[in-house]
Protein backbone atom coordinates (compact mmCIF):
# COMPACT_ATOMS: atom_id res chain seq x y z
CA UNK A 1 0.00 0.00 0.00
CA UNK A 2 1.48 3.49 -0.93
CA UNK A 3 1.68 5.80 1.78
CA UNK A 4 -0.64 9.03 1.41
CA UNK A 5 1.68 12.09 1.02
CA UNK A 6 1.29 15.21 3.46
CA UNK A 7 2.48 18.65 2.82
CA UNK A 8 2.90 20.99 5.11
CA UNK A 9 3.27 24.65 3.54
CA UNK A 10 4.71 28.04 5.81
CA UNK A 11 6.32 30.96 4.95
CA UNK A 12 6.38 32.66 8.25
CA UNK A 13 7.47 29.81 11.07
CA UNK A 14 11.26 28.57 11.80
CA UNK A 15 11.84 25.32 10.38
CA UNK A 16 12.64 24.46 14.00
CA UNK A 17 8.85 25.26 14.84
CA UNK A 18 7.77 22.87 17.60
CA UNK A 19 4.67 22.67 16.43
CA UNK A 20 5.01 22.07 12.91
CA UNK A 21 7.95 20.40 12.47
CA UNK A 22 7.69 17.89 15.48
CA UNK A 23 4.50 17.56 16.97
CA UNK A 24 2.65 17.46 13.18
CA UNK A 25 5.11 16.19 10.97
CA UNK A 26 7.62 13.80 12.54
CA UNK A 27 4.32 12.24 14.05
CA UNK A 28 2.73 11.76 10.82
CA UNK A 29 5.96 9.83 9.47
CA UNK A 30 5.59 7.57 12.60
CA UNK A 31 2.02 7.09 11.28
CA UNK A 32 3.46 6.01 8.02
CA UNK A 33 2.72 8.97 6.15
CA UNK A 34 5.25 10.62 3.69
CA UNK A 35 5.22 14.14 5.24
CA UNK A 36 7.34 16.66 3.18
CA UNK A 37 8.04 20.55 5.09
CA UNK A 38 7.80 23.36 2.73
CA UNK A 39 9.34 26.25 4.52
CA UNK A 40 11.39 29.28 3.39
CA UNK A 41 15.18 27.61 4.63
CA UNK A 42 18.64 27.72 2.34
CA UNK A 43 18.69 23.77 1.82
CA UNK A 44 16.90 20.86 1.55
CA UNK A 45 17.39 17.66 4.37
CA UNK A 46 15.44 15.25 6.36
CA UNK A 47 14.64 15.90 10.12
CA UNK A 48 13.05 13.01 11.98
CA UNK A 49 12.09 11.45 8.73
CA UNK A 50 10.24 14.79 7.44
CA UNK A 51 11.56 15.70 4.13
CA UNK A 52 12.62 19.68 4.30
CA UNK A 53 12.27 21.51 0.88
CA UNK A 54 12.94 25.01 0.58
CA UNK A 55 11.32 28.17 -0.69
CA UNK A 56 12.55 31.26 -1.63
CA UNK A 57 13.24 33.48 1.29
CA UNK A 58 12.16 37.08 1.37
CA UNK A 59 13.50 40.48 2.43
CA UNK A 60 9.96 42.29 2.64
CA UNK A 61 6.67 40.95 4.12
CA UNK A 62 5.13 41.88 0.69
CA UNK A 63 7.27 39.80 -0.96
CA UNK A 64 7.06 36.86 1.43
CA UNK A 65 3.47 37.35 0.67
CA UNK A 66 3.46 37.19 -2.86
CA UNK A 67 6.60 35.67 -3.87
CA UNK A 68 7.40 33.22 -1.74
CA UNK A 69 3.87 32.04 -1.21
CA UNK A 70 3.79 31.30 -4.92
CA UNK A 71 6.97 29.61 -4.52
CA UNK A 72 5.48 27.57 -1.59
CA UNK A 73 2.14 26.66 -3.29
CA UNK A 74 4.21 25.91 -6.93
CA UNK A 75 6.33 23.28 -5.46
CA UNK A 76 3.37 21.82 -3.29
CA UNK A 77 1.35 20.80 -6.12
CA UNK A 78 4.42 19.05 -7.87
CA UNK A 79 4.61 16.90 -5.12
CA UNK A 80 0.65 15.70 -5.59
CA UNK A 81 0.11 15.36 -2.31
CA UNK A 82 -3.22 13.79 -0.88
CA UNK A 83 -3.44 16.68 1.86
CA UNK A 84 -2.17 20.49 2.09
CA UNK A 85 -1.45 21.63 5.43
CA UNK A 86 -1.36 25.48 5.51
CA UNK A 87 -0.06 27.48 8.69
CA UNK A 88 -0.20 31.09 8.03
CA UNK A 89 -3.54 33.17 7.39
CA UNK A 90 -1.54 35.20 4.65
CA UNK A 91 -1.46 31.77 2.67
CA UNK A 92 -5.79 31.67 2.41
CA UNK A 93 -5.88 32.51 -1.10
CA UNK A 94 -3.62 29.76 -2.21
CA UNK A 95 -5.53 27.58 0.39
CA UNK A 96 -8.97 28.55 -1.45
CA UNK A 97 -6.84 27.38 -5.21
CA UNK A 98 -6.49 24.62 -4.16
CA UNK A 99 -9.90 23.92 -3.01
CA UNK A 100 -11.28 25.44 -6.02
CA UNK A 101 -8.79 22.45 -7.69
CA UNK A 102 -10.45 19.98 -5.75
CA UNK A 103 -7.19 19.63 -3.44
CA UNK A 104 -8.15 18.24 0.24
CA UNK A 105 -6.56 21.38 2.00
CA UNK A 106 -6.04 21.79 6.22
CA UNK A 107 -6.29 25.62 7.37
CA UNK A 108 -4.09 24.95 11.13
CA UNK A 109 -4.56 28.50 12.96
CA UNK A 110 -2.34 28.65 16.40
CA UNK A 111 -3.44 32.29 17.11
CA UNK A 112 -6.43 34.31 17.74
CA UNK A 113 -6.24 35.55 13.61
CA UNK A 114 -8.87 38.45 14.68
CA UNK A 115 -6.80 39.75 17.98
CA UNK A 116 -3.11 39.45 16.09
CA UNK A 117 -4.33 41.35 13.23
CA UNK A 118 -5.27 44.60 15.68
CA UNK A 119 -1.65 44.23 16.88
CA UNK A 120 0.04 44.56 13.70
CA UNK A 121 1.65 48.57 13.09
CA UNK A 122 1.72 47.79 9.39
CA UNK A 123 -2.07 47.63 9.17
CA UNK A 124 -3.66 51.21 8.68
CA UNK A 125 -6.28 51.70 11.62
CA UNK A 126 -9.11 52.37 9.15
CA UNK A 127 -8.83 48.67 8.53
CA UNK A 128 -9.09 47.31 11.49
Amino acid sequence: MRKKKVVHISTVHQLHDTRILYRECASLVKFNFDVSLLICEDKSEIINGVKIIPVKKSNTRFKRMTVSAFDAVKKATQLKASIYHFHDPELIPWMLLLVVLGKKVVFDVHENIPVSIMDRDWIPGYLK
